[in-house]
């Protein structure tokens, strides 16, 4: 008897393939799970969505923590820790450092390490990790980052030859740190006295806004200390009329002494007067500066403003009392008030600190005592004024 052997159907070989096929999607599905963890990781850090970037790596690393992508993903973990200021995110990024010390992402390991560091400006550590993060490693930008950090990083810890290398290289690129980089460069020239190079660096610097308030006064004292009074009295100049007489210049009664000052010592009172004047219109001076500010005023024919000044310091019972009460009394002997020039004398003669002034203040009381009519007193200061002794 013959066995018939029946043929499988159309729809037997169909649902045939279509379990196939499943196994098959279920195998490929198997397969690129995990991959999409890591995908979405990415995505995630695209986003700044760090936490549930971190996640997306640790499910990733849980599938698969062998292929090439493991290592990636378990130094993302890290970066995401990091950035959400996570208790283990330092100790994760150290270890990734450690354990994978050749891997490119060491290098960024270190550069995010020095950024974590220099943010929360814990500088020692910020210099550790950012040496560590070889420029060459890292883009243009993220150089110019790094090198400027590692540069303040030194300047902080006022290691200014280390730094300097770093902020000359800064200078040399078109960065958002360059302007940065020339002012603290030139900050450390003038610190070194290295006047010229300060120049060239802090007038790059004062072209950008936030430096313009505060470079002017190093430049002023730049041109001080280098003797070019001229320029340092253009310059002044030029600060006080950019701040339309208001404190908008960091320093701007200071940079109005130092030009004042420059003139005084060489006797310009002419040129002194208005800077000095400037300055105590911004800021009360102390009695030294006082002094000379009245002294200016009387040395250039304005007696009413040096009457003033050197009436708020005359009766001092010091030096500066002793010559603002001479000078005060000469100012009133130009106004014919020989009453008040007799009291300002008197007070002057009183003193010992110089010998000359004293001198000078008894010869002079006596002329007043004289036009006062006074002869009895007048021939009392003639005496005192020849027993002293004569100055030498």
């Amino acid at each position: 008897m013959s066995i018939q052997v029946k043929k499988p159907s159309v729809l037997f070989f169909v649902m045939l393939f279509s379990f196939s096929a499943t196994l098959q999607a279920q195998q490929y599905l198997a397969d690129v799970e995990p991959i999409s963890w890591y995908q979405k990781g990415l995505d995630l850090l695209d986003k700044q969505k760090y936490g549930a970037a971190r996640e997306a790596f640790e499910e990733y690393m849980e599938r698969d923590n062998t292929s090439e992508w493991a290592v990636e993903a378990e130094y993302y973990v890290a970066y995401a820790a990091l950035r959400l200021y996570n208790a283990d995110g330092e100790a994760k990024l150290a270890e990734f450092v450690n354990k994978h010390s050749s891997h490119p992402k060491a290098v960024r390991a270190n550069y995010e390490l020095g950024n974590f560091y220099f943010k929360d400006e814990n500088y020692d550590k910020a210099v550790a990790y950012f040496e560590k993060a070889h420029a060459r490693n890292l883009s243009p930008e993220e150089r110019n980052t790094r090198n400027f950090k590692l540069g303040y990083a030194y300047f902080t810890q006022q290691d200014f030859y280390e730094a300097s290398p770093y902020f000359d290289q800064v200078k040399a690129s078109n960065s958002a740190f360059t302007n940065a980089a020339n002012y603290y460069s030139g900050y450390i020239a003038y610190r070194q006295s290295d006047f010229e190079a300060a120049l060239k660096d802090l007038k790059k610097a004062e072209q950008e806004a936030s430096y313009a308030e505060v470079v002017p006064y190093l430049i002023a004292n730049i041109y001080y200390k280098q003797g070019e009074y001229a320029k340092l009295q253009t310059y002044a100049q030029s600060m006080l009329d950019a701040s339309g007489g208001k404190n908008q210049v960091k320093n701007l009664p200071d940079i109005m002494l130092l030009a004042g000052e420059a003139y005084f010592m060489q006797g310009d009172y002419t040129k002194a007067e208005p800077f000095l004047s400037e300055y105590a219109t911004l800021r009360r001076p102390e009695a030294p500066l006082m002094y000379r500010l009245a002294f200016t005023q009387y040395k250039t024919g304005k007696i009413e403003p040096a009457i003033d000044n050197f009436k708020q310091i005359a009766s001092r019972n010091d030096s500066i009392g002793q010559f603002s009460s001479y000078y005060l009394g000469l100012s009133y002997v130009g106004q014919d008030n020989e009453k008040f020039a007799g009291s300002a004398f008197e007070h002057a003669a009183s003193l010992d600190f110089s010998r000359e002034i004293k001198e000078e203040a008894l010869f002079n009381l006596g002329q007043v005592q004289v036009a006062w009519g006074e002869h009895g007193r007048a021939v009392q200061s003639v005496q005192r004024f020849n027993d002293s002794p004569p100055h030498r």
